[in-house]
């Protein structure tokens, strides 16, 4: 029920269209994906988690920005899981943008 409730969130998201535009790049290592994407207004940015199978893992990642910030994050991602993350240094207008993404951990549950 708590997977339905995350697909309709996120299909009526991306028919509004408001929320989710671009995503610029990704990086991937086995199955899982992280992806900088930008925002449809431009000044936000985001990053999307996908683990696309049917086990579960432990990620963690420390990305780099143009800016010269940094953002480390670990998450544990579930068989198919897919979220977003909010990451204003993500959207190169904002003077950010990826510069670099390393995986410091991926470990099977």
């Amino acid at each position: 029920m708590k997977n339905l409730f995350y697909i309709t969130i996120s299909i009526a998201l991306l028919l509004s269209g408001s929320a989710y535009a671009d995503c610029l790049r990704y990086w991937d290592q086995g199955p899982i994906r992280i992806s900088q994407c930008e925002n449809n207004s431009g000044r936000s940015g985001y990053y999307q988690l996908e683990n696309r199978s049917s086990n579960t893992y432990k990620v963690c990642w420390d990305m780099r920005f143009n800016n010269g910030k940094k953002e480390t994050g670990c998450r544990i991602l579930d068989a198919y899981y897919e979220g977003t993350g909010v990451c204003y240094s993500c959207n190169p207008k904002n003077g950010g943008g990826v510069r670099s993404l390393t995986f410091t951990k991926i470990e099977r549950r």
